[in-house]
């Protein structure tokens, strides 16, 4: 090809000149070249793409191919363990692989993986501020739509999936004890876990939270007349809230995906709400008075009733198969189906006040700075804080368990063996925390509302 630089030039002595015959062997080489030429990819420095073919075009000029913004046929496999088939169906994992799935599962805690059209499981990450880490609880829900990308660099260069936005395509949040409601949010609000403070009611809860970016939009629902909103929790078809009465009932309450109509479906007597989990279907609820009820549809629910020798619970979480319960004097028990219970030894007298599965470890914590963990919700390691100060929620991010607690205290640990306090630069109680892609959010006891506060 009489190409210099990628600039075509006429092969000498194919020029006709005036009176003189054309050789035909030099013109018909001259035009096959021509032929040649206009089939062949012309050069990117030539004004052209250098590919004879779009997905060829698209590599040459540093694009995303077509082909690399796959449809995706199925979503499947676990919480844990994703697996993807596409349309394309992929042979290899790349640097230009992008493509969006809507979930089949809320992910859980203890890292993700992926599996795109068999070519092995790669783990999910999200980045943070301080690089890449296990997606978390949260950051995947169910029916939500996703993007991914690959990084054959990530993971020490064995490669892994990113997820580009890790809890965006929720559309609700979860409305904790206490709450403040607001209307369109700019930066002069703040957000903890569906409650809204307005920063110059609240400058110390301020000097903890980062504020709400710029044209964040909230809608306010009167979910409920009277009584306190103990826990919301997203099912298969939308939502369920449980509400303490303020006198001696919990009512159920149910909502669509948009969480803007609330209806009352269920009435509990004798029995005032601490909180409940859902898992595979069923409903757990427990109260501060030591008894425990179930539901499998959240509308028909067991007799509350109490659990071996409880006189309080505060906190239950499902983890390794089990239903854990904790509560006073130490006290710790598990149930494989919400029935049946067997008290475990915890090696504490204090009460505990939480239980979470964070970062695949159970985490139970109370007071006079008790923090206990275990592995299998049966046998638990008592931890030393170096607090004596109560402790009321723990959860995971970014490397690091992060507990936080009366006063103000708020203590992290890389190993659960080494704990470290931190300058929360409030005297206020803390009474719960969280991990997001922007930080640790932790707040504490500020109001209580009827209202449910969703985000657009």
């Amino acid at each position: 090809m009489p190409r210099t630089d990628g600039i075509y030039a006429v092969p000498s002595g194919t020029k006709g000149v005036t009176l003189q015959a054309i050789q035909s062997g030099k013109y018909n080489g001259f035009l096959d070249d021509i032929t040649n030429d206009l089939n062949a990819a012309r050069p990117v420095g030539a004004g052209g793409t250098g590919a004879t073919t779009p997905d060829g075009a698209a590599e040459a000029l540093g694009l995303i191919s077509a082909k690399d913004i796959a449809g995706v046929n199925t979503v499947g496999g676990t919480a844990n363990a994703i697996t993807i088939v596409t349309s394309r169906g992929y042979d290899a994992y790349a640097a230009t692989l992008f493509l969006a799935f809507r979930a089949a599962h809320d992910i859980a805690a203890g890292g993700t993986t992926i599996d795109l059209d068999g070519n092995g499981a790669k783990p999910l990450y999200k980045t943070v501020a301080a690089g890449l880490v296990d997606v978390n609880l949260g950051d995947i829900i169910a029916t939500g739509y996703y993007w991914i990308t690959y990084d054959p660099a990530a993971d020490g260069g064995d490669g892994a999936f990113i997820l580009l936005n890790p809890g965006n395509a929720s559309s609700a949040y979860q409305v904790g004890d206490w709450l403040e409601t607001a209307r369109t949010l700019n930066s002069d609000w703040l957000k903890r876990n569906g409650g809204i403070y307005e920063i110059a009611d609240y400058p110390e809860l301020a000097a903890l939270l980062p504020a709400l970016p710029d044209g964040v939009t909230w809608t306010n629902t009167n979910a409920i007349s009277s009584g306190r909103v103990r826990k919301v929790q997203k099912t298969s078809t939308g939502f369920l809230m449980m509400v303490d009465d303020n006198s001696s009932a919990t009512q159920v309450y149910t909502s669509g995906p948009a969480a803007d109509v609330w209806t009352l479906v269920a009435t509990i007597p004798t029995f005032r709400v601490a909180d409940f989990v859902l898992q595979s279907g069923t409903f757990v609820a427990v109260d501060g008075f030591g008894k425990a009820c179930r539901s499998s549809d959240g509308v028909t629910w067991t007799s509350p009733t109490t659990i071996l020798t409880f006189t309080g619970i505060d906190g239950i979480a499902y983890a390794f198969g089990l239903f854990v319960i904790v509560g006073d004097a130490g006290k710790i028990a598990t149930s494989p189906d919400g029935v049946t219970w067997t008290a475990r030894t915890s090696g504490t007298s204090q009460f505990l006040y939480s239980v979470r599965l964070v970062n695949g470890v159970l985490m139970a914590v109370g007071s006079n700075g008790t923090i206990l963990s275990s592995t299998d919700g049966i046998n638990w390691t008592a931890r030393t804080s170096g607090v004596t100060a109560i402790l009321y929620d723990v959860t995971y991010g970014a490397g690091l368990y992060v507990v936080v607690g009366g006063g103000g205290v708020i203590l992290t640990s890389a190993n659960l063996s080494t704990w470290t306090p931190r300058t929360s630069g409030t005297s206020q109680d803390l009474s719960a925390v969280t991990y997001s892609t922007s930080g640790f959010l932790g707040s504490g006891l500020i109001a209580h509302s009827q209202k449910i506060t969703v985000a657009a």
